[in-house]
């Protein structure tokens, strides 16, 4: 059986029919939280992959996350919060296959939320922004998006565009989602859309949620490109330099919640730096080596004090 939905203009109902075996239900309306005002025509809405959930969002009316009942079609429990730094009104959401983190495509940001935490407004993490470069003619942003049978989400950019991002493990928190900026090419043009797939799978993901996983780094001449010493750490590291990076090269450091907590710029005429670490506590905390326009390594680095 499936449930079809269709918001009601400018209110805070909704048009729902069962469809069965048997034919089309008779169409129904239920009304529950905030209404939604004119400015509604953008956007994106989608139910969680378990049933639980449905969430509708847009740039103007904020996030709307329900609690649906599968059995009888009401929407109950509404939790509602506005995000006011957003760039466009173009904009989506997905939600992950376990249910749990719900991504919002924020076109100059992509976001992820916390649907098991008690307040969901103040989980948000910063997974990624846009990085200005061209795909072909304009740079690639973050709009409509959608879980695929994969498992993987997918995430479309504005104009005419020849890839599509993806977050490679969204059942994750933080940036052990791996997002990754046009980490799908695709054979044609795709002008600011994504397809409609109605998730009926719900098996669990196999991969881990503690390490990352590199897919877009080749070592330069069979080495790294860095390396961090000692590790563990008790307050400083030396970061070496095993060959000439490109100019505008990052060294990041993030916790184990995905934020970001330290950045340092890795000049191509420094063989070795020193990075204090003493403002920090000790415990597992994650690096990434970024250029302008990619990834070049990551690694886990060990805080003891």
């Amino acid at each position: 059986d499936w449930w079809v939905m269709i918001p009601k203009s400018r209110t805070n109902c909704y048009f729902l029919v069962l469809v069965t075996p048997e034919g089309v239900g008779t169409p129904k309306l239920t009304c529950t939280g905030i209404p939604y005002n004119k400015y509604e025509d953008s956007g994106q809405s989608c139910f969680s992959p378990d049933g639980k959930k449905f969430v509708r969002f847009n740039r103007d009316n904020g996030v709307h996350i329900y609690d649906f009942d599968n059995t009888t079609g009401e929407l109950n429990n509404e939790t509602w919060f506005k995000i006011n730094d957003l760039g466009s009104y173009v904009v989506g959401t997905a939600i992950s296959p376990n249910s749990r983190y719900l991504y919002i495509s924020g076109f100059d940001k992509l976001l992820q939320y916390d649907l098991n935490a008690a307040n969901i407004e103040a989980s948000r993490l910063l997974l990624a922004v846009p990085d200005n470069v061209p795909d072909p003619f304009v740079p690639s942003v973050f709009a409509v998006s959608a879980l695929a049978p994969d498992g993987k989400i997918y995430i479309a950019s504005v104009s005419s565009h020849l890839s599509l991002h993806v977050i490679h493990r969204p059942d994750c928190g933080g940036l052990f989602s791996l997002p990754e900026r046009r980490g799908l090419s695709l054979t044609s043009w795709n002008y600011s859309t994504i397809p409609n797939m109605p998730h009926f799978r719900n098996e669990p993901s196999s991969y881990p949620c503690d390490s990352f996983v590199v897919q877009t780094y080749t070592p330069i001449g069979g080495r790294e490109s860095i390396v961090v010493f000692p590790n563990p750490a008790i307050d400083q590291i030396t970061i070496h330099l095993n060959h000439l990076l490109p100019n505008g090269t990052w060294w990041i450091l993030h916790d184990q919640l995905g934020r970001e907590v330290k950045r340092v710029l890795l000049d191509s005429d420094q063989v070795e730096l020193s990075v204090s670490l003493e403002d920090y506590l000790p415990g597992i905390f994650y690096f990434s080596v970024i250029s302008d326009t990619r990834l070049i390594q990551r690694g886990k680095l060990i805080l003891l004090r």
